[in-house]
């Protein structure tokens, strides 16, 4: 009963993670452009700060969100982690840590077992 009690605990706080992630992340891909004249570098220095939580979280998440039971809130979630990625990538100053910590994401959440493989690169 505790395996169970503690599985629950561990979905439920996947889905908060997805929740807040995926709100996060759209305010962010709502005020970021390619590239702001106003103060260059500071959209992606913005989304590496609301990454690096999620990168720290991701190996625990990854094993629970398809369990979650809550297809929407993973729907939402992948979209805006995969929208951010993308803009992220198409970035020009982009500070050091944020490459790794985007092919981190990419390839825990992306990246499946062939023969499907990179199917973030299909967006």
């Amino acid at each position: 009963m505790q395996l169970v009690d503690a599985f629950a605990s561990l979905r439920a706080d996947a889905l908060k993670i997805m929740r807040d992630a995926t709100l996060s992340l759209n305010e962010w891909l709502a005020v970021s452009g390619p590239e702001e004249a106003s103060a260059p570098g500071a959209a992606p220095r913005k989304l590496l700060e609301l990454l690096k939580p999620l990168d720290a979280a991701a190996p625990r998440l990854h094993c629970c969100y398809r369990l979650s039971g809550a297809a929407d809130v993973r729907v939402r979630f992948l979209f805006a982690l995969a929208a951010a990625i993308s803009v992220a990538r198409g970035s020009t100053s982009m500070p050091p840590p944020l490459p790794g910590v985007l092919e981190r994401l990419r390839s825990r959440f992306f990246v499946l077992r062939a023969p499907y493989g990179d199917i973030l690169s299909c967006w």
